[in-house]
């Protein structure tokens, strides 16, 4: 039990530190602070031709600001209300991708009381829910949505109505919007 306690942090850790530099680079990239141009990557070239998915560009289908995580920029924008970005995908390929190793974290992190002190696990929670968010992975949204839609279910079964389970209904019909959003102008 202590060593996948030890697992589950260290997974936690990770992918904490894989968002943080993902935020870093999306900053720089979106509110350009660095030209782009100057930091294009090839992920086909750096993997000597095992992902194509930019095999078809000269300089690469990613801006990696100081080479501290990836922003797909040779994809379309998304936008949401007026907002254009460029989605990030931490250290992998595709922001789906990014998204797959930050969210059993985040589930790990509300699930568990006893993985590290409040202001900690809260942090950790911030930094990765943001990161989750920029890679806007809509799929990933929308299976958040149901899992959250069937605990809130058996809670109220459970427990009937109460501050709690309001509060967890007001989050995901966020989510449900910010989704529908997302699916909608991409």
């Amino acid at each position: 039990e202590y060593e996948v306690h030890n697992l589950i942090k260290t997974h936690i850790l990770l992918t904490t530190i894989i968002s943080f530099a993902s935020l870093i680079s999306w900053i720089i990239v979106e509110f350009e602070y660095v030209h782009g141009t100057n930091f294009l990557f090839s992920l086909y070239d750096a993997s000597d031709g095992k992902y194509t998915r930019d095999s078809h560009l000269k300089n690469g289908g990613y801006t990696a600001p100081y080479f501290i995580g990836l922003v797909l920029t040779s994809s379309y924008e998304y936008t949401i209300n007026g907002f254009s970005y460029y989605r990030a995908s931490g250290w992998s390929h595709e922001p789906s991708s990014g998204a797959f190793f930050v969210m059993p974290s985040i589930i790990l992190l509300f699930a568990n009381k006893d993985l590290f002190k409040n202001a900690t696990k809260y942090m950790f929670i911030l930094i990765n829910m943001c990161a989750w968010l920029t890679y806007s992975s809509v799929g990933s949204l929308l299976a958040i949505m149901i899992l959250l839609l069937f605990s809130l279910f058996i809670s109220f079964v459970r427990k009937g109505i109460n501050l709690t389970n309001f509060a967890n209904l007001l989050f995901i019909i966020t989510i449900f919007v910010l989704s529908i959003t997302i699916f909608k102008d991409s």
